[in-house]
């Protein structure tokens, strides 16, 4: 069956990225996660699969009856910084709050974007390390940054980048030696701190901290239990994200309580995300329109090879 095929890299999903809504496709998708729903995803008709290419996957979109191909390792991560937004923006309790980014590469401009867009009582983001990507933040990021009374900074040391921080984003991709330099004595009283690196958070973090949230509760009971010893605190009892936000006033109730929320992917937002973003390339423009036949490949769906017109 012949497609025209939209191929989106990196950037073009960073600025498809920027005008999604984003909290309200990660609400829904912790929302039917939570009741269990057996499809995921609420824009039915839409699905990822595999390409021949490890790095990419491909959207099919019936509703327009398309395919989309985008950045697989960059797609996990926005799902992730939409995550990080929806628990930030109900969590932190409504006072001018400062935060930090710990990461380097798309996942930081993702989480920078969903940020600055979508939680409103942010005063400063500290950007660590200093040396970030090339041209992120973007001038029309920093400009609206700006607009909102929103200061970004780039201190040289990591703890200068904590110290007294309310909320803490520790980012995809982010090396073990430098998350687990992240305690929870450098951070405000009540601070949250969003673990979206994939890993298992530092044993002594989630022994220090009030509560434990998670939005996929299934993969937080797999872990392998770590085993109490003698005279240090019990971990608290992870508590599944989505029930939590549905309760009124979630970052009220957490207030002056230190909170880890520890994101493992929720099913379905990538693909309800992925679908967004081709929503918006079409519109915007965005991607390269690659035309070709869909086939099989070892029993896999395969599209257009690169420079195929």
């Amino acid at each position: 069956m012949g497609y025209a095929t939209v191929e989106i890299d990196e950037r073009d999903c960073l600025v498809a990225f920027g005008d999604a809504d984003l909290v309200a496709l990660a609400a829904d998708a912790l929302r039917r996660s939570a009741l269990g729903a057996d499809q995921p995803d609420a824009r039915r008709g839409s699905r990822l699969a595999a390409t021949e290419h490890p790095e990419r996957v491909m959207l099919h979109d019936e509703r327009v009856g398309g395919v989309c191909l985008l950045p697989r390792a960059v797609l996990r991560s926005l799902a992730v910084a939409a995550m990080a937004a929806l628990a930030a923006r109900e969590l932190l309790a409504a006072r001018v709050a400062t935060a930090a980014v710990i990461g380097t590469g798309a996942p930081v401009a993702g989480l920078l974007t969903a940020l600055v867009n979508h939680v409103v009582n942010l005063g400063e983001v500290a950007l660590w390390p200093s040396h970030g990507e090339q041209g992120w933040p973007t001038p029309k990021l920093t400009a609206h940054a700006a607009d909102r009374g929103l200061m970004l900074s780039r201190p040289v040391e990591l703890e200068r980048a904590l110290l007294g921080t309310d909320l803490v984003v520790l980012a995809p991709g982010l090396p073990e030696a430098t998350y687990r330099k992240v305690e929870l004595g450098m951070l405000a009283r009540g601070a949250v701190l969003i673990n979206a690196t994939g890993e298992q958070p530092a044993e002594s973090l989630t022994r220090a901290v009030g509560r434990i949230l998670v939005d996929d509760l299934s993969a937080a009971r797999e872990r392998t239990a770590v085993p109490v010893r003698a005279g240090y605190r019990v971990a608290p009892e992870p508590m599944a994200l989505g029930e939590q936000l549905c309760r009124p006033r979630a970052g009220w109730e957490f207030a002056g309580e230190s909170v880890l929320v520890d994101l493992r992917g929720v099913p379905g937002l990538e693909v309800a995300l992925a679908s967004r973003l081709y929503e918006i390339a079409l519109v915007r423009g965005l991607g390269v329109v690659r035309h070709g036949l869909l086939g099989s490949k070892g029993g896999q769906l395969c599209a257009p090879t690169p420079g195929m017109n």
